[in-house]
């Protein structure tokens, strides 16, 4: 009897699944956000936004959220895929173009921008805005920085889909952990849960494993649903790169299921160490409980973005949803490369920045 040929990847995750009951209301909220801020003009996008039913996929990677956290989690998250969207359409094709659209992305992040030139930037914006409401400067500093690894990731990918050389899974697994965006996601459960993690607890080797495992785990099923769309588009996918050292189809996809098993248990086992890292740093009870939560929230997103990948039309199987995007990779067109001026002047100096910032002021 023959083998049966591997098609599927068994995502069997040991963490419990939640759903925060404010999704609907988080749903329409991006809507009329989206609309608002310009990220979405016609119809044809918004209809398809709200197929994407961004409120569940985020109640259920943050199902501990509520109101309008639950809102403002939701609209990062649309803003990142339609950002990220815009490199799939003729802003990937130019790489001097997306490099600056990047530097002006990241210059918003951290308020050097008087004015804005995209509906993107302008999103970006009110999400800081609304998030430096909720969170320490601290925090906040934490959130931009993984955000500037998010920018700078897209663009690395962009350099190599136009460079066209074929990447190796480790090449590849290192490009996805940027342009994936967990590292803000992980931050985000802070919001949700009205605390927040201290930056010496983030950086010992047990939390840090833990937040890699849950941003590889995102990519793993973030590559396999993608997978048809990915074919299409020469994505840079873990799934592909396994391929392309020479493993079938069914080989790369049940090495990728191999390897989420194992870390599963290595997030199982870092969190056995927790109670030993508890009593070495002297915590409190009270911030023993609070990282036990944390850790529980992290459970809950690893299982939680399998519910996504299955139930959001962003991730269907079929050809209309798989195929680039009203022909072209992205909802609708954001005219990001149309604000951008070429300059032979890449680099500036500090008084040259001073002085752009008086004379705006």
């Amino acid at each position: 009897m023959a083998a049966a040929v591997k098609t599927i990847i068994n995502f069997d995750f040991p963490f419990p699944h939640g759903l925060s009951p404010d999704h609907a209301s988080a749903t329409a909220e991006c809507a009329r956000w989206a609309r608002e801020m310009g990220l979405v003009t016609s119809e044809f996008a918004m209809e398809r936004l709200c197929q994407w039913n961004i409120g569940r996929m985020l109640g259920n990677c943050v199902p501990t959220a509520r109101g309008e956290d639950l809102d403002v989690i939701t609209k990062w998250n649309a803003w990142g895929f339609l950002y990220d969207d815009q490199f799939n359409g003729p802003l990937g094709a130019r790489l001097d173009l997306a490099a600056r659209v990047t530097e002006g992305m990241i210059a918003t992040l951290y308020g050097e921008k008087d004015t804005h030139s995209h509906s993107a930037e302008r999103a970006l914006t009110d999400i800081l805005q609304q998030l430096a409401l909720r969170r320490s400067r601290m925090w906040m500093a934490r959130f931009r920085n993984h955000n500037q690894q998010f920018l700078v990731s897209l663009l690395r990918e962009t350099a190599f889909r136009m460079d066209g050389s074929p990447l190796g899974y480790r090449q590849a697994l290192e490009l996805r952990r940027g342009a994936v965006a967990m590292e803000p996601l992980v931050d985000l459960i802070e919001v949700a849960e009205n605390s927040e993690v201290p930056g010496s607890l983030i950086a010992t080797p047990q939390l840090q494993e833990m937040r890699r495992i849950v941003g590889d785990l995102a990519i793993y099923q973030n590559d396999f649903f993608s997978l048809p769309k990915d074919r299409r588009q020469l994505e840079v996918n873990t799934i592909l790169a396994l391929e392309q050292e020479g493993l079938t189809e069914q080989q790369a996809l049940a090495r990728i299921e191999a390897i989420s098993k194992e870390e599963v248990a290595r997030f199982l086992q870092a969190k056995e160490q927790l109670p030993s890292l508890c009593g070495e740093l002297g915590l409190t009870s009270h911030d023993v409980a609070q990282l036990d939560r944390h850790v529980h929230c992290m459970e809950l997103m690893i299982h939680g973005i399998l519910y996504v990948h299955k139930e959001s039309l962003r991730y269907a199987d079929h050809e209309a949803h798989t195929a680039p995007l009203a022909g072209t990779g992205y909802l609708e067109d954001l005219g990001m490369d149309s604000t951008v001026t070429l300059s032979a002047d890449i680099f500036r100096t500090a008084e040259t920045r001073t002085g752009q910032r008086r004379s705006v002021g």
